[in-house]
């Protein structure tokens, strides 16, 4: 039971921490790699985090 509870938690974190799995801005039905996937031969290779004050 452990085991699962630390693979659930492994699983959000990377979910919550990684730009290709986290929910796309203007469709949050699908994560950012699934859009990417929609565009054809695209490959994230840089992303930048912007904050607005």
């Amino acid at each position: 039971m452990l085991d699962n509870i630390a693979k659930g938690k492994i699983k959000r974190f990377f979910k919550d921490n990684t730009l290709v799995n986290q929910a796309f801005i203007k469709d949050s039905k699908q994560s950012v790699a699934q859009y990417v996937k929609t565009l054809g031969d695209v490959e994230v290779v840089a992303f930048e985090r912007v904050s607005l004050d």
